[in-house]
């Protein structure tokens, strides 16, 4: 059997990790002494109280100022994720860290956003062969996002149109055709969904699954109201090209899968929002394309996938 495909961060890219762990950090700090550990003017204060962190047994130190992070920081760490031989798989732990936190510190749950979901899902799905646990963990978090107040992040645009997406590609490598589960599988990810359907895309979306596995496309689509046109989003209409590419990143490997599992005449637009992505990418820098990256090692991620992650999920989903 070949490696196990994880994860490592080149040394350029530690920031975004590191501005995420700091948030995190004073999130976790108790309200209370965060004005000795983050203001400059407390820290010998501080530093003659002998306090020790709760967590770690070892004594609380100053720290720079607090300053809020933008959500891009989070796809920019994502996005350095590369391949490596490690054992140790750090985007799962990462998001773990995340969502153990008490829900009274709602702005780290309100940090997250659909297309941070869909980022994690897609990394996962693609490289780092944590997918089922992520999205089952995900499931359970639901909870834990609805009581800070953000179960928006659970939208159709990103996070139902993740799962799709995935499961397209993960039927067609592990060679799946039962629709009695794929139904099931959809329902579920629909019913856990929040807001509209506003980018279009959930619609191509089931019917290349039901192509796939022959089922009837037109009940579902009616059934979850699902819009008929696709309305993608434009890169004219933003003057912010560098964030427009980390935050349509994940729409782009939609589109791109729509692409590449048509049999017919791909809509215009998704044809128009490809291209269009890529320039973009070309242009700031981006010589390999992300999309062409992840369908490089997700073969390898599945063939070293063990059939328990599969389990979980199936048990997760069957508590639903």
């Amino acid at each position: 059997m070949s490696a196990r495909l994880t994860f490592k961060r080149y040394v350029s890219d530690v920031a975004a990790k590191e501005r995420l762990d700091q948030f995190l950090g004073y999130y976790a700090t108790k309200h209370a002494l965060r004005p000795l550990v983050y203001r400059p003017k407390n820290s010998n204060i501080l530093l003659t109280m002998d306090l020790k962190d709760s967590k770690t047994g070892k004594p609380l130190k100053p720290h720079e100022p607090f300053r809020p992070i933008a959500k891009t920081v989070l796809h920019e760490y994502i996005g350095s994720l590369k391949v490596s031989a490690d054992e140790t798989n750090e985007l799962a732990q990462w998001y773990k860290s995340w969502t153990s936190i008490s829900t009274r510190k709602r702005e780290v749950y309100k940090y997250f956003n659909g297309a941070h979901l869909q980022d994690i899902l897609f990394k996962a799905f693609f490289q780092t062969g944590s997918y089922s646990h992520l999205l089952s963990s995900m499931y359970s978090n639901i909870p834990k996002f609805q009581k800070a107040g953000n179960v928006e992040a659970y939208d159709i645009d990103h996070f139902f149109n993740a799962i799709l997406t995935c499961n397209l590609h993960r039927n067609k490598i592990k060679v799946y055709n039962d629709p009695t589960i794929a139904l099931k599988k959809i329902n579920v990810a629909f019913t856990n969904s929040k807001g509209t359907d506003t980018f279009g895309l959930a619609k191509p979306l089931i019917q290349q699954l039901a192509k796939q596995l022959n089922f009837s496309a037109d009940e579902l689509i009616s059934k979850y109201k699902m819009a008929q046109e696709i309305n993608l989003p434009q890169l004219e209409e933003t003057n912010k090209p560098s964030k427009f590419y980390l935050e349509q990143r994940g729409t782009y490997i939609i589109t791109r899968t729509l692409e590449e599992f048509a049999t017919e005449t791909v809509d215009p637009k998704i044809v128009a929002f490809n291209r269009s992505y890529r320039s973009l990418a070309d242009s700031l820098g981006h010589n390999t394309d992300v999309y062409d990256s992840y369908m490089s090692t997700v073969n390898e991620v599945w063939k070293d996938t063990q059939a328990a992650e599969n389990t979980k999920e199936t048990e997760t989903e069957e508590n639903k």
